[in-house]
Formats: C-alpha cells, structure tokens, sequence
C-alpha cells in the first residue's frame, strides 16, 4: 500500500539495493490531491510487503540542491549503482542528484 500523504503516486522508480544482490530500493514521489505538498519516498520491499519511510529530512522539495528546489520535482530516477541516491530532474531549473 501507499504512504498515507503520497496517495496519489506521480513518479516511482526503482535503485540499487541496500545490500548486494538484494531487492532494488523503491522510490515514490506522490501527494494527497492536486496542489498539495508533494513527498519524496523510499520502499523497502521485503519479499511480501513494501515499508515506506520519508526520502531525506522532510520529504519534500526543500531538502533537494537549489535548482530543484524553486520550480519542484518533475520526475525522479534511481541509480543503480549507488544505494540512497536519487537523480531529479525539475521543471525548468534542469537536474540534479540528491543523496541524503
């Protein structure tokens, strides 16, 4: 199931696993409705269930680089070779990656 603030999913993508040959990181992007504050996620999935905790500090825009943080995420990729990064590429002020 989804995060209770991330019920309506915009972006998922998947990452390089916590441990070697482990499942792939989850990562979410999502909100409760239009215009409202938009969540960074990541997934643990353990075979059965996916556990959701909040990606960086607060789960939102004001935790990634500057140039993402003025006109918000538009869409977000993991990397598969490091664990906890996430590229994110904004709007208008171009890309950047985040690694809390």
């Amino acid at each position: 199931s989804l995060p209770a603030n991330a019920a309506i999913p915009i972006d998922f993508t998947l990452g390089a696993p916590a441990t070697p040959g482990g499942y792939p990181a989850l990562y979410l992007l999502g909100w409760v409705s239009y215009g409202a504050t938009q969540y960074l996620y990541r997934g643990a999935w353990n075979g059965s269930t996916v556990t959701w905790s909040i990606f960086g500090a607060t789960g939102t825009r004001n935790d990634l680089p500057a140039s993402c943080q003025i006109c918000g995420i538009q869409s977000i990729r993991g990397d598969w070779n490091v664990y906890g990064r996430l590229y994110v590429a904004s709007n208008q002020s171009g890309f950047a990656y985040y690694n809390p």
